[in-house]
């Protein structure tokens, strides 16, 4: 590797960590506002009373509303908790691989109760597939942290594409998944 100015180097990385933050976050912030897309609406089933996941018997679907009640409380609860990460204004790669590492147990967090929900029967395969886009990303995520922190900018850049390629997809998949849910119920 050239040496280059230390101060040069620590200022093109704090730029280019900031850039590929703000662009990761956008995107992220894409995935995370799919969640919120489930509408909650009319019902012509009756409500299985309260949505509290702990009072549903097992293998027993939720009703509409119940379900869309969990979901958005489960999405709700990790975009607030997303959002403390401040992903938006990382110092730098070793910083963003930081926050991103928050991120992580987040999405796990988030699988575990999406797929500890029991959805209507008309959205079963659609729901599992919600809870597999988040494995799949979360996997994305934990294989290319390790690269946001080194110091070889080939593999920076490696790492950051992959992420950034796997939260577009993501993203695009899991809004899909969100609106044919939307349209069965």
């Amino acid at each position: 590797m050239t040496k280059i100015d230390r101060h040069a180097r620590s200022d093109s990385a704090t730029a280019s960590g900031r850039g590929l933050g703000r662009k990761l976050v956008a995107l992220l912030a894409v995935a995370v506002a799919s969640l919120g897309l489930i509408a909650c609406g009319g019902d012509d089933e009756k409500s299985s009373g309260s949505a509290d996941k702990g009072s549903q018997p097992a293998d027993k679907a939720l009703s509409k509303n119940d379900y869309l009640t969990q979901v958005n409380e489960a999405q709700s609860q990790f975009a607030a908790e997303s959002q403390k990460l401040d992903l938006a204004n990382p110092k730098g790669p070793k910083d963003f691989q930081n926050k991103l590492r928050g991120l992580v147990p987040l999405v796990d967090d988030l699988t575990t109760e999406l797929d500890d929900i029991e959805p209507p029967e008309q959205v079963t395969a659609e729901h599992d597939s919600l809870v597999t886009q988040l494995q799949d990303y979360k996997k994305v995520l934990q294989d290319n942290l390790k690269g946001l922190g080194g110091k070889d900018q080939t593999k920076v850049r490696k790492a950051a594409g992959a992420i950034g390629k796997a939260s577009s997809r993501f993203s695009n998949t899991f809004d899909g998944t969100i609106n044919d849910i939307n349209a069965k119920l």
